[in-house]
């Protein structure tokens, strides 16, 4: 009877850490799914603001080629009329 008693006892030690190990380990995944989902968010944000900056980068050199040639459009097709010596 003594046997069975210290096996049920045992048993029953065993069950509670494997519960306290199954727990631990669904929040430790719980954990890295946040983390995962935390550095996808991060990583859309980041290609967003790579590629508003590209944008940006394509108008200004756009404005800044039509307003050389705008220039160049003006200096070339109206020469001044009187030389300043």
């Amino acid at each position: 009877m003594t046997c069975f008693i210290i096996n049920f006892q045992d048993k029953t030690l065993r069950e509670n850490e494997l519960n306290a190990l199954r727990k631990q380990i669904e929040r430790e995944y719980l954990e890295k799914v946040k983390l995962e989902d935390d550095i996808m968010e991060k990583m859309r944000s980041q290609l967003t603001l790579d590629k508003a900056a590209q944008y940006t980068k394509k108008l200004t050199g756009k404005k800044r080629d039509l307003t050389k040639q705008l220039v160049s459009y003006a200096v070339n097709a109206c020469p001044p009329k009187h030389a300043v010596l």
